[in-house]
């Protein structure tokens, strides 16, 4: 039988997940150096799914510099001014202990309300769950006290009235499941409902689970923290060490 090739040759990096569904595969990068690898690795899975709404949604604003959104039914996403800045964005922060372990995509939705006229694309950035005062939460946070660490804005697909972003990168690397929404060249703001809203905000988890296992039941946890919930039922991962000797860092697991 021929070996499952897992990954698709390229550099790798910490926190980076390469999955096989059909084949229930599941590796992580767990550490990545010049001389080399260590991954884990489950195999005789099935997939699963689960949804979360935030734990946090509101919008800010820098002409309403210390007013608070966290309240409003709508989100709104502003264009790039003048300058190059985004001055109203889409704050979004979902709970990380409520991400599984074995998780191998994840994607972000938002309904959209009124983008009649925003130019394509509208953007999505990861940002921290924290500011100079600490985590923040959709009472308090205003464009005053942000933090305007903004990272990798993503372009979206368009699934009928959602937009939907492939996050799973971001969540994995920078250990939080929180995001910045904002439009790119354009005249206008555009709206989306939050969670207080007709249709909430989602991220939706594709993950792995042992074959007739108990799914994910999402459940409330303490602060945000950079690790996984653990899945029911998974197997132990087996930890491998890949050597890189030629220093180029590109690699396969077969399995």
């Amino acid at each position: 039988m021929a070996p499952t090739t897992i990954g698709d040759g390229s550099m790798w990096s910490t926190g980076e997940i390469f999955h096989h569904a059909e084949a229930g595969i599941s590796v992580r990068v767990v550490e990545a150096t010049h001389s080399g690898f260590v991954v884990t690795v489950r195999n005789g899975l099935s997939p699963a799914v689960t949804v979360l709404e935030p734990s946090d949604d509101t919008y800010i604003s820098k002409y309403t510099p210390g007013t608070n959104f966290g309240l409003e039914s709508v989100l709104l996403a502003g264009p790039k001014e003048a300058d190059g800045q985004i001055n109203t964005r889409t704050m979004l922060k979902f709970d990380r202990m409520l991400v599984p372990e074995s998780v191998y995509k994840i994607t972000l939705r938002l309904a959209v309300i009124d983008d009649v006229g925003v130019a394509d694309p509208n953007y999505v950035a990861w940002t921290p769950p924290t500011t100079s005062s600490g985590e923040w939460t959709e009472t308090e946070l205003t464009w005053d006290n942000r933090s305007n660490v903004l990272v990798g804005w993503l372009a979206p697909d368009r699934n009928g009235e959602w937009l939907e972003w492939d996050v799973t990168y971001y969540v994995n690397y920078y250990g939080s499941p929180t995001f910045a929404v904002a439009i790119g060249d354009a005249q206008r703001v555009a709206t989306y409902s939050s969670k207080e809203g007709p249709n909430p905000p989602q991220l939706v988890i594709d993950y792995l689970v042992a074959p007739g296992g108990a799914t994910a039941t999402p459940t409330a946890g303490p602060s945000p923290t950079p690790t996984f919930t653990p899945t029911p039922g998974l197997p132990p991962p087996v930890i491998k060490n890949i050597d890189n000797a030629d220093g180029d860092g590109n690699f396969v697991v077969e399995w």
